[in-house]
């Protein structure tokens, strides 16, 4: 049972910091770790942003299907928010293309679009890592 807790915890972000990593870092104490009084237990930002954006695909596609809603709203506008606030404040400010997007090519293709089409606009090839030392596949 606890290989797959622990298995299970790989994919939600969940990491235990000791008390000391957290307040050298002046994080807000957090809930204890339940084997290690020394703990603290965090959730990776990231595997947050990806929780709320399930959160909000579950919503819209229970809602389109007129089933009743897994999860409480004052939990999916939360996460609404909790998306807003990360593209606010880490906002790509890559110029992105406005052609024909995908109006034609979803006649042909409901499904996503194929990206190794050769005339596909390929300006996401320019982007960089925030370090500028590595460019982006």
């Amino acid at each position: 049972m606890l290989h797959y807790l622990c298995r299970n915890m790989s994919w939600t972000g969940l990491v235990a910091l000791s008390e000391d990593y957290v307040q050298s870092h002046d994080l807000l104490p957090a809930q204890q770790w339940p084997w290690d009084e020394n703990k603290r237990i965090y959730i990776l930002n990231g595997f947050h942003n990806l929780h709320c954006l399930d959160v909000v695909r579950q919503t819209v596609l229970q809602a389109y299907d007129g089933k009743p809603l897994a999860k409480p709203l004052p939990h999916v506008v939360h996460c609404l928010d909790a998306l807003r606030q990360e593209i606010m404040c880490n906002a790509d400010d890559t110029p992105r293309y406005t052609g024909r997007l995908n109006e034609e090519a979803g006649r042909d293709h409901p499904v996503p679009v194929n990206m190794s089409d050769p005339h596909f606009p390929e300006l996401e090839r320019f982007k960089f890592c925030p370090d500028g030392k590595r460019v982006w596949p």
